[in-house]
C-alpha cells in the first residue's frame, strides 16, 4: 500500500451552494448554484466568510448576492419575508 502524502491538498475547483426559502407555513423552495474557486480556497474557510455576511449567520437577501430568488409566488405581507436561508455547500 503506498504511503499517503500528509502535504496531500485537496483541490476543489467549483462549489456547490445549497439554499432556500422557507415561507411561514414552513413550506421551501430550494435552489443550488455552483460557483468557481479559482483560488482552491477550503470549505471550511469559505463558510465562514459566507455566515460572517449573513445575518445570524444563516440568513441571507439572495438577490444582493445575485442568486435567484426562491420566494412562493402568493406573498403574505404580514407573515412572509425577503431572507433566504443558507444550507451549505459541498
Amino acid at each position: 500500500m503506498p504511503a499517503q502524502n500528509p502535504w496531500h491538498v485537496c483541490v476543489m475547483p467549483n462549489i456547490l451552494l445549497n439554499y432556500c426559502y422557507r415561507d411561514y407555513g414552513n413550506w421551501k423552495n430550494y435552489n443550488e448554484v455552483v460557483f468557481a474557486n479559482p483560488d482552491n480556497l477550503g470549505l471550511e474557510e469559505i463558510e465562514k466568510a459566507l455566515r460572517d455576511k449573513c445575518m445570524d449567520e444563516e440568513w441571507f437577501l439572495a438577490s444582493r448576492w445575485g442568486l435567484k430568488d426562491l420566494h412562493f409566488e402568493k406573498w403574505d405581507d404580514e407573515n412572509d419575508h425577503p431572507y433566504h436561508e443558507f444550507w451549505g455547500w459541498r
